[in-house]
């Protein structure tokens, strides 16, 4: 195995992740680590006092380090410094940024993997499959985190040897990194079931001082949802404990909301239908909608569409 590696990116969570996953590939642990930022001849082939192999992490994160680095190499014309078996018992480097394919064709000179930086659209998605959660829940989970996909990392340590696939929203909220202090948003969203406008706006002016608008309009989304699932059932004479099953939710209980709810099957459609529309403008960048400060606009306008006002 040729133990060589580069990453290029400028997240350092992301970059503690590739760095953790590829030494635990090659056998070692992080107690196997020496950390340099200058390069060294031999330095990846140095036994400890105890007979203990030791990898080496090059942090070029700062750019004079990384064109130190360059030059170094640049200078070696005779492979002295960088023979074929420089890299000895183990090497990554890591970097924030790469002008030009010198590192790329150094490391695969040697035949060490390369990873380039790497768009953040397709980590995002990337990590987002990680999860193995159902759609509904990797949508308020893609709407949290929103650009900035570091958070998902932490979230994916968070939901480590838990079954997700029967995840409730409930029970995902407590896994989201949170703010100190936030509210949970199930009063506001029980105001909403419930056609209270007044109570939903003050209770989601509670729940966003510390959260993501984004977060509770994809919630208020998987409510709507639900509700029009559950009509429908009802409609279709299926019984409670059918009705639990294809909600995949605990208990009768969980479906308090929803059998309060007075709004008919054709006005929830239409507030479905409102909301896809708002969420497609904001996830679509476009200008119409300012999230933050028409949010509580969007709620009384779906109460007053469930009301068939």
């Amino acid at each position: 195995m040729i133990k060589l590696a580069t990453f290029i990116n400028d997240n350092q969570i992301y970059l503690d992740k590739k760095i953790k996953e590829t030494y635990e590939n090659w056998g070692y642990s992080l107690d196997n680590m020496k950390r340099l930022d200058e390069w060294v001849k031999g330095s990846a082939s140095i036994t400890s006092l105890f007979g203990t192999k030791t990898f080496v992490l090059l942090d070029l994160m700062d750019s004079n380090k990384l064109t130190k680095f360059k030059n170094l190499i640049a200078n070696d014309k005779k492979r002295q410094m960088f023979d074929n078996n420089w890299f000895g018992d183990g090497v990554i480097i890591i970097t924030k940024d790469n002008r030009g394919t010198w590192l790329q064709k150094f490391t695969e000179e040697f035949n060490g993997y390369f990873e380039k930086k790497i768009d953040k659209n397709k980590a995002k998605n990337d990590l987002l499959k990680e999860l193995k959660l159902p759609k509904h829940l990797e949508d308020i989970v893609s709407s949290f985190v929103g650009e900035d996909y570091q958070d998902l990392i932490l979230i994916k340590k968070s939901l480590n040897n838990i079954d997700t696939k029967n995840l409730t929203e409930a029970e995902l909220y407590t896994y989201l990194p949170f703010k100190k202090g936030s509210v949970p948003p199930w009063d506001c969203l029980n105001a909403i079931m419930n056609l209270n406008g007044k109570n939903a706006i003050l209770e989601y002016r509670r729940t966003t001082e510390n959260t993501y608008p984004l977060v509770i309009l994809s919630l208020i989304k998987t409510k709507l949802r639900n509700l029009l699932v559950y009509k429908s059932l009802i409609g279709l004479r299926k019984s409670e404990s059918d009705i639990i099953k294809i909600l995949n939710v605990k208990n009768s209980y969980a479906l308090t909301d929803y059998k309060k709810n007075k709004s008919s099957l054709n006005n929830i459609s239409k507030a479905i239908t409102y909301l896809l529309d708002i969420e497609d403008e904001v996830k679509g960048g476009g200008d119409i909608y300012d999230l933050e400060f028409k949010m509580e606009e969007f709620i009384l306008n779906i109460i007053r569409i469930l009301k068939g006002e």
